[in-house]
């Protein structure tokens, strides 16, 4: 069993992502956990995602952790290119991803996503999905009218 588990922590354990030098190649990385990693540190250290030249790539990949990391690090970003990128993400088909993107537009402070926000509401049948929305649209400043 010792020999077990040294096998699975040497295989499974990926060296820390320590500075931004270390970021551009973490992403361009083969490995899945890599990329993820470098995409929690550019969200943690606030780090603008676009600056990096694999940022396009990090679009389209599969991996849910790596959707969720990629719409959480979107969220620190202040370009507008990437505002785009992280509204594709409004309509993905699992509700981590979908919670983590309304996490971000609400950080991004950005009033041009309450329209989207709106949108989702009233087109998800998913109950978790419009409570995220409705938390990210009264971040974002919006109130409800009144009823008629």
């Amino acid at each position: 069993s010792a020999g077990i588990l040294l096998f699975f922590l040497l295989f499974t354990w990926r060296e820390a992502i320590r500075d931004e030098d270390q970021v551009a190649r973490a992403l361009q990385s083969t490995d899945s956990r890599t990329r993820v990693a470098a995409l929690k540190f550019i969200y943690d250290k606030g780090l603008e995602i676009t600056r990096y030249p694999a940022y396009r790539e990090l679009s389209d990949r599969s991996s849910l952790p790596e959707r969720c990391w990629f719409a959480k690090a979107l969220g620190a970003s202040r370009r507008s290119e990437s505002f785009k990128d992280l509204l594709a993400f409004v309509d993905d088909p699992n509700p981590t991803v979908v919670h983590a993107t309304f996490q971000a537009l609400a950080k991004r402070k950005n009033p041009a996503a309450i329209p989207y926000l709106l949108a989702s509401i009233e087109t998800s049948a998913d109950w978790y999905n419009q409570w995220n929305a409705y938390k990210a649209l009264r971040t974002l400043g919006w109130k409800q009218s009144r009823s008629r």
